[in-house]
């Protein structure tokens, strides 16, 4: 039998969404922000997909294509979610 390797992730505290002018888009848009214990608040715009860290540097963007997509999809269906910490749970097998 095979041994599991899990990682937990922590779970979101507190969330936020507003709204201002994205550096990337250029226009006034909505973000979804969580903060997480071990990173802190992250910002994702919800027009163009990139994220944001509460320094006001841009995430390093993934090469992979359909990324922007990917990211507001996430940041939309983490949204709704809530912040049920049990909802938060993902490991890796």
């Amino acid at each position: 039998m095979s041994e599991a390797t899990h990682i937990r992730l922590a779970p979101t505290h507190r969330r936020g969404k507003y709204r201002r002018k994205c550096p990337t888009c250029e226009v006034r848009t909505t973000f979804y922000s969580f903060f997480e214990t071990w990173y802190g608040w992250t910002s994702t715009c919800i027009r163009c997909g990139d994220e944001w860290n509460r320094d006001g540097r841009r995430v390093s963007r993934s090469r992979v294509v359909g990324w922007r997509e990917r990211n507001i999809a996430a940041a939309r269906e983490r949204w709704a979610r809530g912040i049920d910490p049990s909802k938060e749970y993902k490991g890796i097998r």
